[in-house]
């Protein structure tokens, strides 16, 4: 039989090499894909950004654009009845209060989201304050298609709150059930006791979350596949804003929800004495 001589030294290097290949193509691999991954975020991202500045554009151009119409038309002295001059001051300072709200939430969400936001957290009554956020909305048109239940516990026991940052989650969340409910069906706001807890919520009739998007929901910039579709107005912070406020008083958000049957969001804030 033929006897071949291998050198050994000729081998191990072979070995070393083959080695050295396949390491630096598992790397180069691993590289492509943590670039892949990082550049379809950043193309996410980038998206996300594009929609939110379309949609605040639109949101801003709304009661941008009846103000100045309302407003010519005061100027022109050309509405000589009382009554409707009367009529046409209150949309615009509804309009107004609108537009307000709308920037004070934008900026209260840039100051949160960059940890600069000065939390005034204090001894506050949970009831007083949901049933007069409740009353403030009931004058909004989109509330005028609902019927709004307030059921708040008595007794309530006190938490603390920073009243300007938790009266904005609590509007958010009845803005959010009048948008995505059909008109007609009710918005019930509750307020409760549970344990060492305060349950405030707010629960609609309309389409429902699917699971899949629960979680994303409360990210910055994300909207709804179905709220999309259907062409409901929005910026994609509302939720977001809300999670952030809560978790700062040491709370937290559950969402029940059910597709075609409606929506439940609750705030889990800590009582005072606890």
């Amino acid at each position: 039989p033929l006897s071949s001589n291998v050198d050994p030294q000729e081998s191990v290097r072979r070995a070393v090499i083959i080695s050295a290949l396949s390491l630096a193509f598992v790397l180069m691999a691993a590289a492509a894909f943590g670039l892949y991954r990082a550049t379809t975020r950043q193309l996410l991202l980038a998206r996300q950004q594009s929609d939110f500045v379309s949609a605040v554009s639109h949101e801003f151009r709304t009661p941008l654009t009846s103000m100045r119409h309302l407003t010519e038309l005061l100027v022109s002295r050309s509405i000589t009845s009382e009554e409707r001059r009367t009529q046409y001051y209150d949309l615009l300072a509804h309009e107004t209060e609108r537009l307000h709200r709308m920037v004070e939430s934008l900026l209260s969400f840039g100051r949160i989201d960059a940890g600069a936001y000065a939390w005034r957290l204090e001894p506050a009554d949970i009831d007083d304050m949901v049933q007069g956020i409740v009353q403030e909305f009931s004058r909004e048109p989109v509330a005028a298609a609902h019927q709004l239940v307030c059921e708040v516990e008595e007794g309530l026991p006190p938490i603390r709150a920073d009243r300007e940052s938790l009266s904005r989650a609590l509007w958010n969340l009845l803005e959010n059930a009048g948008k995505y409910s059909d008109a007609g069906t009710p918005i019930r706001v509750f307020a409760q006791r549970q344990g060492d807890s305060v349950l405030v919520g707010v629960g609609d009739q309309g389409a429902g979350i699917p699971f899949a998007e629960r979680e994303k929901i409360f990210e910055k910039f994300v909207r709804g596949a179905d709220a999309k579709r259907a062409g409901v107005r929005g910026v994609g912070i509302g939720l977001a804003l809300v999670k952030r406020i809560v978790e700062a008083h040491g709370g937290s958000v559950r969402v029940d929800s059910e597709p075609g049957h409606g929506s439940t969001f609750t705030l889990v804030l800590p009582c005072h004495e606890s």
